[in-house]
């Protein structure tokens, strides 16, 4: 377990050490053992039994709820999902050390009004989730455009093979902002005495950011749509042209597969049959009606 002391920063506190507005966070097997006395305790192992999406329900004077946020590195690697249960005084959040440790321990240099309630410093902490979103964003823009701008020199080998990711990482974006957007909605709605008027403006203001972000990723995903048809198209035109080629090509060699089909058959009396020169004026003649047939393609740009 490992505990904090909220007051105009957020501290690292001692055990045993109490009063004021504490922040701990425990694992789902020291909650479940050792943290005992917290009302509405069974509601709370069910929502920890299915950490899956953001959500938030008040229980009277208590707010229960999950969060699973998307770890954005490179690409998104994974979630983070925790369990929240915010009473009078306490604020606990239930799940991984080593995760959830990192935006408190970001939030330790910023200075709080002393005011501040444990669910307006949970919204601080949804804000320090969120806080870096529009750069990822940004460079998944970027890369698209890269994608893009590679489209028009060469098909790239993999393509596929690249978008996917890319593809993957919006759909779980989209899904976290959407759940994250109705999660603060229902937060500022809350009639819990825990949420003060202060703390409704926050979560509005959270709820607004995260439709902006949806509203981005949204955007991301038609773009990403947009330059899979134009990879599709640029690989229907390179086929028509092969096509197209392999017509001309055909078309050419046509007439002499005509000459070929004529002097296969097993006639005697066909023309120069038994001239000494014979073969070679059929070559002639085949060479001359390919040269023909090419600059009367070239000339109406057939080939």
């Amino acid at each position: 377990m490992k505990r904090y002391a909220l007051g105009e920063t957020l501290r690292a506190s001692e055990k045993g050490e109490e009063g004021g507005k504490r922040v701990a966070i425990v694992s789902v097997e020291e909650f479940r053992e050792h943290i005992r006395g917290v009302p509405h305790r069974k509601a709370m192992m069910q929502f920890l039994s299915h950490m899956s999406y953001c959500k938030a329900q008040p229980f009277g004077a208590h707010l229960l709820g999950t969060l699973c946020v998307p770890v954005k590195r490179a690409h998104v690697e994974g979630k983070v999902c925790c369990g929240f249960c915010l009473e009078e005084g306490r604020l606990f959040l239930i799940g991984g050390e080593s995760e959830l440790s990192a935006p408190l321990e970001r939030l330790k240099e910023s200075r709080f009004s002393p005011d501040l309630s444990l669910a307006g410093f949970f919204c601080a902490l949804l804000n320090a989730w969120t806080d870096e979103d529009a750069m990822f964003l940004q460079g998944v823009e970027e890369a698209l455009s890269d994608m893009e701008e590679g489209l028009l020199g060469s098909l790239p080998e993999r393509f596929y093979e690249a978008l996917i990711p890319c593809r993957r990482d919006l759909m779980a974006l989209h899904a976290y902002y959407d759940q994250l957007s109705n999660m603060c909605e229902s937060l500022r709605a809350s009639a819990s005495p825990l949420v003060k008027e202060e703390d409704r403006l926050a979560f509005g203001y959270q709820a607004d950011r995260a439709e902006r972000l949806l509203g981005h990723v949204e955007s991301l995903r038609e773009y990403l749509l947009h330059i899979r048809e134009m990879y599709q198209t640029q690989v229907d035109v390179r086929q028509s042209r092969m096509m197209t080629v392999l017509a001309v090509i055909s078309a050419i060699f046509l007439p002499l597969t005509l000459l070929a089909g004529w002097y296969g058959m097993n006639f005697s009396n066909m023309p120069e049959l038994r001239w000494t020169y014979g073969y070679p004026a059929l070559i002639v003649v085949s060479a001359v009606v390919v040269l023909v047939e090419i600059v009367i393609f070239k000339k109406n740009r057939w080939l």
